[in-house]
């Protein structure tokens, strides 16, 4: 039988969840195809370079707000059109509107990929989530063991851990001062580093005010882009660190950007297992981030630090020790051990065959 899996998410822009989907329909065998519920096809492919060759993969159905029972009947309509062997649902939206299409469509297998740990620990999502699993019946893989062990909590499923993986060829330790040349920061002077979206959730407000507790010579890099720049840039202005702060906007070139940094920050208020923290490790830049999510599990506790939730000092005593003291062992080591997407991929295309068991 050819294979064919179609990939399924909230909203096909730029972020860990969807990443890790676009790489799925690059790598796992087959003619792959990938599902946005909101969006339209051609706003969604202006909006996210980094989509790259799965760009003529992509269809947006253009989900608006609130429940829409019609999509899960044009979803099925589509899956009955490709014919495909598998469905990955990434989220809950996906899991109620592409579970249930799947199954209308009588696709062989569904699975759902559970990615947080966040919003299972509010009882009305927690209680949508249990409902819409025993509903569907996927085959369900977590990223991390924290995300496994809360869906079990939740809603007594079973989940196959599945740790996310990166590309180690693709992030690897490169030139220090080539890659600040590349991003237009100064050579010399340490420099922290933060890459997603500049959302509340993902927390740079707490970066800039972290950088406000640090030695002067110190700089923050901001990679990414959001609804909150410009709120970032008045903080900035309001700490006084304004001209310590270079905000890069969203990037496509992510590996010859990491090891222009000396130590990572993880701000997050909110998290599942994130990319951004193993990429910058496999580029030997050691991390420190908030206790939050599966951070304590993606961060190498040789080589990095965990701070506690909210605590902005010591998260900026955090990174001023990084910096003071750089790890003697590699970072890397700790991402080449547990996260090589070679065993992720391999994994994902066990779950989707018929006889998986």
């Amino acid at each position: 039988m050819h294979n064919r899996t179609v990939q399924i998410v909230q909203h096909m822009a730029p972020g860990g969840i969807e990443s890790l989907a676009r790489d799925l329909v690059l790598h796992l065998p087959g003619d792959n195809l990938l599902y946005s519920l909101e969006g339209e096809t051609d706003d969604l492919l202006r909006s996210w370079s980094g989509i790259g060759a799965a760009a003529d993969r992509l269809n947006g159905f253009g989900k608006r707000a609130g429940i829409v029972p019609r999509l899960v009947f044009r979803l099925a309509d589509e899956l009955r059109r490709v014919k495909p062997t598998a469905v990955f649902t990434h989220h809950v939206g996906p899991l109620l509107y592409g579970g249930l299409a799947a199954r209308l469509a009588r696709v062989p297998v569904v699975v759902h990929v559970e990615h947080d740990v966040w919003h299972l620990q509010n009882t009305r999502r927690r209680s949508i989530v249990a409902a819409a699993l025993h509903l569907v019946k996927p085959r369900v893989a977590a990223v991390s063991a924290a995300a496994a062990d809360a869906l079990g909590r939740a809603a007594r499923v079973g989940a196959v851990h599945v740790p996310n993986g990166i590309d180690l060829i693709r992030f690897r330790p490169g030139d220090r001062a080539a890659a600040r040349k590349a991003i237009g920061v100064p050579a010399a002077g340490p420099l922290v580093g933060c890459v997603g979206r500049l959302e509340t959730v993902k927390g740079m407000d707490r970066a800039v005010e972290a950088l406000r507790l640090m030695r002067p010579e110190t700089r923050l890099a901001i990679v990414g882009d959001g609804s909150q720049r410009g709120e970032l840039a008045r903080l900035a202005a309001e700490r006084g660190v304004a001209e310590r702060v270079h905000f890069l906007g969203l990037r496509s070139d992510l590996p010859r950007i990491y090891p222009a940094f000396d130590v990572f920050c993880l701000p997050s208020r909110a998290e599942g297992l994130p990319l951004a923290v193993l990429e910058a490790q496999a580029c030997d830049v050691p991390v420190a981030a908030y206790d939050v999510g599966a951070i304590a599990e993606a961060v190498c506790p040789a080589t990095g630090l965990v701070v506690p939730e909210n605590d902005v000092r010591a998260m900026a005593e955090a990174l001023s020790s990084l910096l003071a003291a750089p790890p003697l062992r590699p970072p890397r080591r700790h991402v080449e051990d547990r996260y090589d997407a070679r065993i992720m991929f391999r994994r994902y295309e066990e779950l989707s065959h018929a006889a998986f068991h």
